[in-house]
């Protein structure tokens, strides 16, 4: 059963990053709705998802390529059981199968049609600055990423039901994700409409849509993304 790995590049907001490895087993899928772009990405040694004319009532880029990433399930194939999704500005320097054997804690080759195989449904890394949900609010703010107007009714809505707001821990920059599994794609769903009614920062929802579904098992890796030997940063264009 193959690998995907596959990103979102929406508006041009990054450039283009090859890939680093490119393993017979892995495929590596470039989505945007820029055709210069993904002929771009093509040369880089991607493969080219144009999505173009699939906007699914969206306009805003940012919450399109949301979108694109949250929804594996229906950006990609049955075919993958598998499947690591990061930002356009990263560059995984950590041979896939390795990636999945380590933190799903599973064998790639032979975890077969068994989810007891593996350990774990997702991985993430925490976020090595902010230990909060109304920390990520406020750095939101600060760098014009979304409006207080907007965030601060969502997380509102989340104290009323109980989460509690001291709980905070994604890092969105890269997650690793067993495909095969109802609970995995009850999440995604459940984590886009979220982003869709909500805040387009998907790190606001991510541990809000964890904690309503605790059957998830997520497993987090360790150290600070942006200097862990797992992937390389590179810098947006803008």
């Amino acid at each position: 059963m193959k690998i995907a790995i596959y990103t979102a590049n929406f508006g041009g907001y990054d450039k283009i990053v090859p890939p680093f490895y490119t393993d017979g087993d892995v495929d590596y899928y470039y989505i945007s709705d820029d055709k210069p772009t993904l002929r771009n990405a093509e040369e880089k040694g991607w493969t080219a998802l144009y999505v173009g004319e699939v906007k699914h009532g969206i306009t805003d880029p940012r919450r399109l390529s949301r979108y694109w990433h949250i929804q594996s399930m229906l950006t990609l194939g049955q075919q993958y059981a598998f499947a690591i999704q990061h930002g356009a500005n990263i560059q995984l320097k950590m041979p896939p199968a390795a990636l999945i054997d380590k933190y799903l804690e599973g064998s790639y080759a032979t975890y077969g049609e068994h989810s007891t195989r593996l350990k774990h449904d997702v991985a993430v890394f925490k976020h090595p600055h902010r230990k909060t949900i109304n920390q990520e609010m406020d750095a939101c703010f600060r760098m014009d990423k979304d409006t207080i107007g907007n965030m601060e009714p969502q997380l509102s809505r989340y104290d009323r039901e109980g989460f509690p707001q001291n709980i905070f821990s994604l890092s969105a920059c890269m997650l690793v994700l067993w495909r095969h599994c109802d609970r995995v794609r009850n999440f995604q769903n459940d984590w886009w409409n979220e982003v869709k009614n909500g805040s387009v920062r998907e790190q606001l929802s991510f541990d809000y849509v964890r904690w309503k579904h605790p059957e998830v098992r997520v497993n987090f890796m360790p150290g600070d993304p942006f200097t862990s030997p797992i992937i390389a940063y590179k810098q947006h264009k803008g």
